[in-house]
C-alpha cells in the first residue's frame, strides 16, 4: 500500500507538504513497509498518524504503529478531545518546541 501511495503522490510531496494517516496500523500479516514510509515522510514536511485505538491496543496482535512512530508524530484519536489535540498539533508552527 505505501508503495502505490508514494507513486501516486510523489510529485506533490515537499518540505511544505502535511500527510496525515488515519488507521490503525494492523498489516493482516503483512510487510508493514516501514522503509517506504520512510520514504514518504523524508519528502513530506510533516507527517502525523492518527490512530482510532486506544493506546493500550498498540502494538498488540498484528498492529505494528512502532514501525512507523520512530517516522512521525502519532496520535490516540478515538475520542473528541484527542482529536483536539492533534488539531492543536497540526496548527502549530512547524519550528515550534
Amino acid at each position: 500500500m505505501w508503495r502505490e501511495f508514494l507513486e501516486q503522490v510523489e510529485d506533490d510531496l515537499h518540505p511544505r507538504a502535511t500527510v496525515i494517516v488515519l488507521g490503525d496500523a494492523r498489516t493482516n500479516g503483512r510487510d508493514p513497509r516501514a522503509d517506504v514510509f520512510a520514504r514518504i515522510v523524508a519528502r513530506a514536511g510533516r507527517t502525523f498518524w492518527l490512530n482510532p485505538e486506544p493506546r493500550l491496543y498498540w502494538n498488540y496482535g498484528d498492529s505494528v504503529i512502532s514501525a512507523y512512530e520512530e517516522f512521525c508524530e502519532a496520535f490516540e484519536c478515538w475520542t473528541t478531545q484527542q482529536l483536539e489535540d492533534f488539531v492543536k498539533a497540526l496548527t502549530r508552527p512547524i519550528h515550534a518546541p
